[in-house]
């Protein structure tokens, strides 16, 4: 997914009413929204500056995140974080950024060094791309594009639509038993001529007489009817195996 710098100009998060959040995030985050065919989706990059508050911007961060989680649409952020995602730092910046992005429900897709010094002989992850799209996690293709333009390496990820796992249905049918069908399911049995059934004289006949018009009359007041329902089975933690045996179970 490729943005034009340009697009990032709009003022970030306009549903956030507090002005001192808004005031708090500018020059540090920015958004744009992006129209598609089925939703909404948010792409949005962040900015901190070299040597600006890591801890001041991840809290800012985290204020951001939790607006745009409560607006419950696929979002994407992506950028360069200045901090080093793969530093073993308990207490340090890097797990208080990624503790914040993953209790948000953004998962990084980018896990390699995104900038390498060979002079130093380090390889840092600063850049990254995370994204809230949980369900969409096995359609996106990330990578790094390693290129002399710059000191750091680019970062990209392909995705697909997630609109069809979201919106997964399935058809199933069932009887029509609103209360109103059970009066008229009495007042089919009261007008239904029973001689048939009473003028055999063999007990198995009559009884299956009675049952065929009965049955008849059950068909009648409560008729078929087919119905949508999402498919639950349809779930990002759901293994092949455990998706077999729910079907095993429900046969």
């Amino acid at each position: 997914m490729g943005l034009d710098q340009k697009e990032f100009t709009k003022a970030f998060i306009k549903a956030m009413n507090d002005p001192s959040v808004s005031q708090a995030l500018t020059g540090r985050v920015s958004a744009a929204v992006m129209d598609e065919m089925n939703g909404l989706r948010q792409a949005v990059q962040q900015l901190t500056p070299p040597d600006g508050d890591r801890q001041q911007f991840i809290h800012d961060l985290s204020i951001a995140l939790h607006s745009m989680r409560a607006e419950k649409k696929s979002c994407i952020l992506m950028g360069d974080f200045n901090t080093d995602m793969m530093a073993n730092d308990d207490q340090g910046a890097s797990n208080a950024l990624l503790d914040t992005m993953y209790s948000n429900a953004f998962f990084p897709l980018i896990t390699k060094p995104t900038r390498v010094d060979d002079n130093r002989g380090s390889a840092t992850l600063l850049d990254n791309i995370f994204s809230n799209d949980i369900r969409n996690k096995p359609n996106v293709i990330p990578g790094i594009l390693i290129t002399d333009i710059s000191d750091h390496y680019m970062v990209m990820a392909m995705c697909k639509g997630s609109s069809g796992a979201r919106d997964e249905t399935r058809n199933f049918k069932t009887r029509n038993m609103e209360p109103e069908r059970m009066a008229i399911f009495k007042d089919i049995i009261a007008n239904t001529d029973w001689t048939e059934a009473t003028q055999h004289s063999d007990a198995q006949d009559a009884y299956s007489t009675f049952l065929q018009l009965l049955t008849s009359a059950y068909n009648e007041a409560f008729p078929m009817v087919t119905k949508k329902i999402r498919d639950r089975r349809n779930q990002p933690w759901l293994t092949a195996g455990l998706k077999a045996s729910i079907r095993r179970k429900n046969k």
